[in-house]
């Protein structure tokens, strides 16, 4: 290597480190701080983590069995249960994990850039969009940071052999990737195939091309038919409970839009596809509109024309990716099909989505200052840097106040005030179970069993007799004396109408601004009601 390259080497390996750095540091800042990172949907996840080190199993709530989760990431949670540690330090490790995988994902995608032959500027910028896209979804308890380590990590390897025909250590390699994406999170299973099947058709032409084929694909295939045998042993079902509740609530939501009832299902679905772009600044949507549409009609669209080659370093950043943006767009056209409302548009789905998106911004700035680069370098990393630190201050700042959500309060409440057996049921339990220490038994059904997702719920007076829950403590509609459910996409107030005469509110805190009100409903049996707590 020349000296120019030793050079080039040493500022990547420094732009590497302030990433690490910045990103650890940020995280411990926002530890210190006692910022609230950790979201509803993580919670979930480490209550069963919780229980799953503790030796309860694969539970939410110590009653029913539960795969409402993605299987990687919660496999990564458990060991920091195995020492017991109190709420607040479990959360404070999860904080970090998440941050060290979020690190990691940013080298490699500035990695991923200086393969692209992007300089250290340019890729100090992609970086920096990056954590700044990623960073508050990262660091909320799911499994977004692992997701996106090994995603970026399939990016890397597909760009190095972008221009030769791998040989069978590198597919291997390629496959164990794959697999471990899939189990972090499963909707990669559509990324593996797009990659086996380009690799594929090139190693077709290759000696030995039947080997290394076999050394691609069978990691992914071993691991893939692993999970859905080890699922429909022990839950009846080779897929999660959590995907299927999400079904459910969005078949309810199509029914209930106006567009799926004047016009049909494919209109309704249509105009739900543009709702990234009647909402560009909504969470993600910034990413999947450049990641997953853009990109898209960049690489499929431009490529071969005269645009395409004035393009430049845009060109050059997502050459070598089709797989990778494939997967961005038919990822979205997928979950726009099979769900509705809010569960197409959740953050943690997308990680392809902003690392193009990373990608296009840092190759957009070197192509617009390409004729000023070592002044554009410099400018960039200190930009790059006040970015990056002001991004996850700020998303720190943004959780600050969350001390005072109705699903802390009442958790707060439940520690409090309730004796440490009671049995409490809530749709929105994440943050209940795991912050108050009582047992919760989830009535949305994305963390409970599969007989309940199909059957129990609609009989919700008989199913919490069955399971002694005696409380309810959740965010219920915001009027006086009311103990209906509001926010649920199911209308769960008409499952248990039946036995609305035996709910008392024993608790409640309005709060001014939010649609709904933190309480606590004591559910008394038909003789009368318990004692008081």
């Amino acid at each position: 290597m020349n000296a120019a390259g030793r050079a080039a080497g040493a500022r990547f390996q420094r732009i590497d480190l302030a990433f690490v750095l910045g990103v650890l540091g940020s995280a411990a800042w926002l530890v210190s701080a006692g910022a609230r990172v950790i979201q509803e949907d993580g919670f979930y996840y480490l209550e069963i983590a919780r229980n799953v080190a503790g030796g309860r199993g694969s539970t939410f709530d110590g009653l029913h069995a539960t795969n409402g989760y993605q299987p990687l990431w919660l496999a990564c949670l458990v060991p920091l249960f195995w020492m017991r540690p109190s709420a607040e330090a479990a959360m404070a490790a999860v904080i970090l994990l998440q941050a060290a995988l979020l690190s990691a994902a940013t080298v490699l995608v500035v990695r991923v850039a200086r393969e692209s032959g992007l300089p250290a500027g340019a890729a100090a910028i992609a970086g920096c969009v990056w954590v700044g896209l990623t960073a508050r979804t990262a660091l909320s308890g799911v499994e977004f940071a692992l997701t996106a380590a090994l995603v970026s990590a399939v990016a890397l390897r597909l760009k190095r052999h972008a221009a030769r025909v791998p040989e069978t250590r590198a597919c291997a390699a390629m496959g164990l990737l794959l697999g471990l994406a899939l189990l972090a999170r499963l909707d990669t299973a559509l990324l593996a195939l797009l990659v086996i099947a380009e690799w594929g058709a090139r190693l077709r032409r290759a000696p030995g091309g039947g080997a290394r084929i076999t050394a691609l694909g069978a990691p992914t295939v071993v691991l893939a038919a692993g999970y859905a045998v080890a699922n429909a042993i022990l839950f009846g079902h080779p897929w999660p409970v959590s995907g299927a509740a999400k079904r459910l609530w969005s078949l309810h939501l199509l029914a209930a839009d106006t567009v799926h009832q004047a016009h049909g299902w494919l209109a309704a679905k249509a105009w739900h596809l543009t709702w990234p772009l009647r909402h560009p600044l909504a969470a993600a949507m910034p990413a999947v509109i450049v990641g997953g549409l853009l990109a898209g009609a960049l690489i499929w669209i431009g490529e071969g024309r005269r645009t395409w080659r004035a393009l430049g370093p845009v060109r050059d950043v997502l050459r070598g990716l089709r797989p990778l943006v494939a997967f961005a767009g038919l990822q979205l056209v997928a979950y726009v099909a099979a769900y509705h409302g809010h569960y197409t548009y959740a953050p943690w789905y997308y990680v392809a989505q902003p690392l193009l998106a990373a990608l296009v911004a840092g190759a957009a700035a070197h192509a617009l200052v390409d004729a000023v680069r070592a002044r554009a370098q410099a400018a960039a990393l200190l930009t790059a840097s006040a970015v990056l630190l002001a991004g996850l201050g700020a998303a720190g700042g943004l959780r600050r106040a969350s001390w005072d959500e109705p699903l802390y309060v009442a958790a707060r409440w439940a520690r409090d005030h309730l004796e440490p057996g009671a049995r409490l049921g809530s749709w929105n339990a994440g943050a209940i179970s795991f912050l108050s220490g009582r047992q919760v038994v989830n009535l949305d059904g994305v963390v409970n069993s599969f007989a309940y997702l199909e059957r129990d719920q609609y009989d919700l007076c008989g199913y919490w007799d069955r399971t002694g829950i005696t409380y309810l403590v959740d965010v219920f509609e915001a009027r006086e004396g009311s103990s209906a459910m509001k926010g649920t996409s199911l209308p769960v107030s008409a499952f248990y109408a039946a036995c609305a005469d035996r709910l008392q509110i024993v608790w409640s805190e309005p709060q001014a601004g939010n649609p709904g009100w933190p309480k606590a409903v004591r559910i008394t049996s038909p003789t009368g009601p318990p004692p008081a707590p």
